[in-house]
């Protein structure tokens, strides 16, 4: 029997005993939210800062991809009738399907990108509740691709002079700064833009 315990990680009742799984045993942060079992037997447990899975082998918590979640709070983990793992965060909810994780956030319908609470109904729907209402997901529906905007670089600063990118020209050493202009169009979900 698994059970969350505010900030001293998650509880484990086996056999009479209880212990204690903490950073000590590979949990990125001692602040657990949720601890679900699938249907394939794993333990998945959510954490402040990303989710990890259990294993009984090693007794040990393995980080479950080397991905963005690392960052995330996982307030909720469930499963669908498809076998599809949801992962309801702070920046909306991820839907793992074997080796893909796709995110959907308010850009994509839901009603607020925190992610409270989470069901999958006897049907298979998923339902997520957000700090801003009730969001529903159907599985028959496919969601609207959001297609990757392409960049543009405008210009290169060079200490005070500006140069564009096209011409090429050679850095002085004593200018010492770079700073590239550089922009992206996109009319969907803009807030959620992020450059790397």
């Amino acid at each position: 029997l698994w059970f969350t315990n505010g900030d001293r990680g998650v509880g484990l009742y086996l056999q009479g005993k209880i212990r204690f799984v903490t950073t000590e045993e590979g949990l990125p942060a001692d602040d657990v939210h949720s601890v679900f079992e699938d249907s394939q037997g794993r333990i998945w447990i959510g954490t402040e800062s990303g989710v990890v899975q259990w294993s009984d082998k090693e007794q040990r918590a393995y980080a479950f991809q080397d991905s963005v979640l690392a960052e995330m709070a996982i307030y909720v983990i469930m499963e669908d009738s498809l076998g599809n793992i949801w992962l309801g965060t702070d920046h909306g909810v991820f839907k793992y399907a074997e080796t893909l994780l796709q995110q959907f956030s308010a850009g994509e319908g839901l009603s607020n990108d925190v992610i409270q609470t989470g069901f999958v109904s006897r049907g298979g729907e998923v339902w997520l509740g957000t700090n801003d209402g009730l969001s529903h997901f159907e599985q028959s529906r496919q969601p609207f691709g959001v297609p990757v905007p392409s960049v543009y670089f405008k210009s290169v600063l060079a200490g005070d002079l500006s140069k564009p990118i096209s011409d090429g020209g050679a850095v002085i050493y004593d200018d010492r700064s770079l700073v590239f202009q550089f922009n992206s169009l996109t009319y969907v979900n803009e807030g959620g833009l992020q450059f790397q």
